[in-house]
């Protein structure tokens, strides 16, 4: 998340077929970061992630790579009421 004024990275996506290697990037607004709680922000990083996801179907991946599946896993880790806690615990 960066301010406004410093934007280097603008939303979009990249992908390099010989380096096999994808980017996306997508926009949170700053100002309704600077203005959320710690968990209102993390649905919006959440949903930004979600919105990548989405994104990496338009590019000329694999035909093996299951973006629908993949976004399904990450909603249920998302799902996890604090999952970002959870990894941070120590394994046992």
């Amino acid at each position: 998340i960066l301010r406004p004024e410093r934007m280097l990275f603008p939303p979009g996506t990249y992908f390099d077929k010989k380096k096999r290697s994808a980017e996306i990037a997508v926009k949170i607004d700053y100002d309704k970061v600077e203005k959320a709680s710690k968990e209102e922000i993390i649905e919006m990083m959440e949903n930004a992630y979600l919105e990548g996801i989405d994104l990496i179907s338009t590019l000329p991946l694999p035909a093996n790579f299951d973006v629908a599946a993949f976004k399904k896993d990450v909603e249920a880790i998302f799902a996890v009421d604090k999952w970002y806690e959870l990894a941070m615990e120590p394994s046992h």
